[in-house]
């Protein structure tokens, strides 16, 4: 079941979706006898992104819905983060409300698990659904430095990289986040984070 996952992984990054859909319908079979339930996390998981690139909606619906149910019943936190972002880019295409949401409990999930690849894929939904909104002004007590700060931070930048990015310490870039947790009343990274997407910082 996982060596058949794993090709229709392969032949999806290379084109290949008929061929892809085929591979994972036949790791879905291998999974269910006998029940691999992590095996089918992934699994149903790539059949709905493989119906979303082919715009069938309906079907993305029904496994991403599967695959996000066996994540949760699993326990496996990272999983349940990759088809929370699955789920975030299907409302997205879809116009519905929610994809920012999806996305922001994603990268509760990934952000102290530093992935990368997952993080950069929740920036590209958050950045696109900002665009699409209206947004209200940034709040007035936050200096210039602590916004490029709340940026940095909702774009899942730890604060060694932020400090590389704005030519500062780590401990100066901690002093900043400070005072914006202070200033804004949150109190982590994540809170933050919904901050700057709600009020249009990203």
């Amino acid at each position: 079941a996982n060596n058949e996952l794993a090709w229709a992984r392969w032949r999806q990054v290379h084109g290949e979706a008929d061929n892809a859909w085929d591979r994972v319908n036949q790791a879905i079979r291998f999974a269910n006898a006998p029940h691999q339930p992590l095996v089918l996390v992934g699994a149903h998981r790539l059949k709905g992104e493989l119906a979303l690139d082919s715009g069938d909606v309906a079907v993305a619906s029904e496994e991403l819905a599967r695959s996000l149910e066996l994540a949760t019943a699993c326990g496996v936190p990272f999983e349940r983060a990759l088809t929370l972002i699955a789920l975030a880019r299907l409302r997205a295409i879809t116009s519905e409300e929610g994809a920012a949401d999806l996305a922001l409990e994603a990268m509760a999930i990934c952000q102290p698990l530093h992935a990368r690849s997952a993080l950069t894929r929740i920036d590209e939904i958050l950045m696109a659904d900002a665009k699409t909104r209206a947004r209200p002004e940034p709040p007035s007590g936050l200096t210039t430095r602590e916004l490029d700060v709340l940026q940095l931070v909702a774009r899942g930048l730890t604060d060694a990289e932020i400090g590389e990015q704005l030519f500062i310490s780590s401990r100066t870039v901690s002093q900043h986040l400070r005072s914006v947790y202070g200033k804004l009343d949150v109190r982590s990274r994540t809170e933050a984070t919904r901050f700057a997407y709600e009020h249009g910082i990203l």
